[in-house]
């Protein structure tokens, strides 16, 4: 419109014909002294104001630091700040608007990644993405791994969670890949082999030991998170047990006397149990500063935040060792908790031929009626044996008999059932 308002101007000019400003002005809708103006002359406001800004002094210094390979606006925004002052620099946002505006920043000159496009199901790529740390609903934390793998022409990609990175997390992360794919690749790329699977580190393996502890000692799991170093006796191979470690539902670690009055014992402990239990204290690492409850201290494990483990802690452990097996494994084994394996404990005793009262010492229990009738349990293949064994007794008792004319001979022979 204002193009034409002008065109009109010149055209009565140059037919020296005097322009009625207000009907102009009515025509192009404005005050016929604006119309006025124009005709005497007058430009209208320019487009863009010709006031420079107070940066223009450091144009050229502001452009050398952007040339300064891998620098930020940021950083030489605050180099010319500390220079020279805020009141002269002024904000970062009117210094960065300052920057973009005259186009100061070099582009990046970057070189793209070469893509190779592969045909459907020729190759995988596996990678680990490592140490994420998550934390469950009990306050436990756990750093774990997931193991990904990504088809390279769909981009369709499989996640597994493992707690650490050996051959036989691996193994199974790429097979459940590839019950999820519906095949398996012809090439597996793997971007670097020492994060696949690191072969020069020996897992740690606390619940293998702590389960077959338990198989061999008969402890309850709450007396195994109470022991500490003074009451283990290497040397004389005997460990002393005369509390439990217990925590409330308010999350309080108490110390509690042995379950019954029998509870109270000295555990004499195999060889082999004697190694496992060297082993935990060498490779025992105890928090900055011990934590003592109740007058005891010297806790065989802790968690993250320095608070001895309790049963909840091994019960979680067991729980996802017997996962873990069961992903592998096509022979599936039923869950196993502490107190299975003590269970176990006795009943191997019992089938062995220990002696009642001994096997009742070591179970802690107060009374023989629960080692004998809820401990140990026969199946009909023991009863079909003991059966058999007997009737083998008799006839030999007879056949001496017999022979010898002798007195019968007694039975003396005991054994647990």
């Amino acid at each position: 419109m204002k193009n034409n308002f002008k065109g009109e101007l010149a055209v009565m000019d140059s037919l020296d014909i005097k322009p009625n400003y207000a009907a102009l002005g009515r025509k192009y809708g404005m005050d016929w002294r604006t119309v006025k103006k124009y005709h005497n002359g007058y430009e209208g406001r320019p487009d863009k104001r010709n006031k420079g800004s107070k940066l223009d002094e450091y144009r050229n210094e502001i452009k050398d630091k952007l040339a300064i390979k891998r620098i930020t606006v940021q950083g030489v925004y605050q180099f010319m700040l500390k220079k020279y002052g805020v009141n002269r620099i002024g904000s970062y946002s009117n210094f960065n608007r300052y920057v973009t505006v005259n186009k100061l920043k070099p582009k990046a000159r970057t070189q793209g990644h070469p893509r190779f496009e592969k045909n459907p199901g020729e190759q995988a790529q596996v990678d680990w993405k490592e140490d994420i740390s998550i934390t469950n609903i009990y306050g436990e934390k756990f750093v774990i791994n997931v193991l990904h793998t990504t088809l390279k022409y769909s981009r369709y990609a499989h996640l597994e969670m493992t707690a650490q990175k050996r051959f036989d997390d691996v193994a199974r992360g790429l097979i459940n890949s590839f019950k999820k794919f519906g095949g398996v690749p012809k090439e597996l790329l793997f971007d670097n082999m020492a994060t696949v699977s690191n072969t020069n580190v020996t897992p740690k393996k606390p619940t293998d030991s702590i389960m077959q502890m338990v198989f061999h000692t008969g402890m309850r799991i709450s007396e195994f998170c109470g022991l500490t170093l003074k009451d283990i006796d290497l040397e004389n191979r005997t460990v002393n047990i005369d509390h439990q470690l217990q925590r409330t539902s308010d999350m309080r670690y108490i110390i509690e006397n042995t379950k019954t009055d029998a509870g109270t014992r000295v555990l004499p402990i195999t060889e082999d149990v004697a190694q496992m239990f060297q082993a935990i204290i060498e490779d025992r690492k105890p928090p900055k500063m011990e934590k003592v409850i109740d007058s005891h201290t010297g806790f065989l494990f802790y968690d993250d935040d320095g608070n001895p483990l309790v049963a909840m802690h091994w019960q979680h452990r067991f729980n996802r060792m017997v996962g873990r097996y069961n992903d592998i494994y096509r022979v599936q084994i039923p869950n196993i908790t502490p107190h299975v394996c003590r269970y176990t404990y006795c009943s191997n005793m019992a089938k062995s031929g220990m002696n009642p009262k001994t096997l009742q010492y070591l179970m802690g229990h107060s009374d023989i009626s629960v080692t004998m009738n809820v401990y140990i349990h026969i199946s009909f293949d023991d009863a079909e044996e003991e059966l058999k064994r007997m009737e083998e007794f008799r006839k030999a008792q007879a056949e001496i008999e017999k022979k010898n004319d002798a007195k019968a001979v007694s039975q003396k022979m005991f054994k647990v059932v």
